[in-house]
């Protein structure tokens, strides 16, 4: 099983040095597409919990050139805060998929960035008549909670016999998120799996020191840790994954991943809406081949 001692990440009693890139659409089609994971780059993915039904991505250069709104199918909840089984079911298939092509997943329970930041987001999000009453205070305290409790313990207990997972409470929740929410959701993973558990950018919060008082295993900084840099979050003993989204964004350089990789930092690379639209998706080329040079 994956654990964390020190600032490492280790596969049974062996330490391993992990780095890939990582989509929205490996877990949950997208219009109907899904990618596969004989695109992923490296040993080291994330797999996403995509929350509401549909977006529109057209905009933004982390999305497609797609107009409308994009549906995303088999999210975890359905109308009534019930849990869908077809999304536990997909994500253990990629999960055992990846177990046996050696990558490590870092499963994001909850995502914030998508109804923040994308049209229609939080009016198609099956909260969205269930208590919150902005997009903010989805990952906040109310009695939305017990949907987001029933879902933890279904994917942690679903995954528990695989050795390739790790935990991401959320991708940019909001910083609503911080004084409460987090720090519950690392509680209940806790209490189905002694797996990592880890914390990660949250809009709003720049400064990252947040994360020292959440009893995580691992944390994913954004801004103050820019790739390049390379500075790490003082007071944390765990291991500090660089995500180039969050602290560089669409912008890696193979010279600032090679700085990081020297200062033994894990590394996410990010890809656009299904591995190969993201606008700028050209520049990333070296990037990916330096991943794989490594791993």
């Amino acid at each position: 099983m994956i654990s964390v001692k020190g600032d490492e990440f280790y596969l049974g009693k062996k330490e391993v040095e992990l780095a890939g890139s990582h989509t929205w659409n490996n877990v949950q089609p997208f219009n109907g597409k899904t990618v596969s994971l004989d695109t992923v780059t490296g040993n080291f993915t994330r797999l996403w919990t995509i929350e509401t039904r549909k977006a529109n991505f057209a905009d933004s250069p982390w999305g497609s050139n797609t107009e409308g709104l994009i549906s995303i199918s088999d999210g975890p909840w359905k109308k009534d805060g019930s849990l869908n089984r077809r999304y536990y079911d997909r994500m253990e298939t990629v999960v055992k998929r990846a177990e046996k092509r050696d990558m490590v997943t870092g499963v994001i329970l909850f995502e914030g960035s998508i109804q923040r930041i994308f049209g229609g987001a939080w009016e198609n999000h099956p909260f969205n008549g269930l208590g919150p009453k902005r997009h903010e205070d989805i990952h906040a305290k109310g009695k939305w909670n017990k949907y987001q409790r029933a879902h933890v313990k279904e994917l942690v207990t679903r995954l528990e016999p695989y050795d390739n997972v790790v935990y991401e409470v959320g991708n940019e929740l909001a910083r609503e998120s911080v004084p409460w929410f987090q720090r519950k959701v690392i509680q209940w993973v806790r209490k189905f799996t002694d797996k990592p558990v880890g914390v990660s950018y949250a809009s709003g919060r720049y400064d990252n020191r947040w994360m020292t008082n959440m009893d995580a295993d691992f944390i994913v900084p954004g801004n103050g840790a820019k790739a390049g840099g390379v500075r790490k979050v003082a007071g944390f003993k765990g291991p500090q994954i660089l995500d180039t989204d969050h602290s560089h964004p669409l912008v890696p350089r193979v010279s600032s991943l090679q700085t990081a990789w020297r200062d033994g930092r894990p590394l996410w690379l990010m890809d656009g809406l299904d591995g190969s639209i993201l606008r700028n998706q050209g520049s990333l080329v070296p990037d990916r081949s330096y991943i794989n040079s490594i791993v």
